[in-house]
Formats: structure tokens, sequence, C-alpha cells
């Protein structure tokens, strides 16, 4: 959101505030997508039953 505003407030476009807010969105989601990789390697989730 802040990029949408930023980018309409120094060009006053709303088209280019509107591709540029997306495309701000694209190395947050491939740091987001490599994060969950390395999560998935170091962590292991197990379920035990209360019953135990």
């Amino acid at each position: 959101m802040a990029a949408l505003f930023v980018t309409f407030e120094l060009t006053n476009n709303e088209s280019l505030a509107g591709l540029m807010s997306l495309l701000i969105l694209l190395p947050y989601y491939l740091i987001i997508r490599s994060a969950d990789k390395a999560m998935k390697r170091r962590f292991q989730f197990t379920i035990k039953s209360i019953n135990e």
C-alpha cells in the first residue's frame, strides 16, 4: 500500500502506481518462497496424542 501511495504522489499516474506496487511485491514473494524451502529442511513437526 505504501508503494502505491508513494508512487502515485510522485508521478500522479494511477496506472504506473498500480504497476509499480505490483512489481515491488515480486522480490517479497521470491524471498518468502526461498525461506519456505529453507524452513522445510530445518524443522520437523510431529503431533503427539494427549493420552500418551
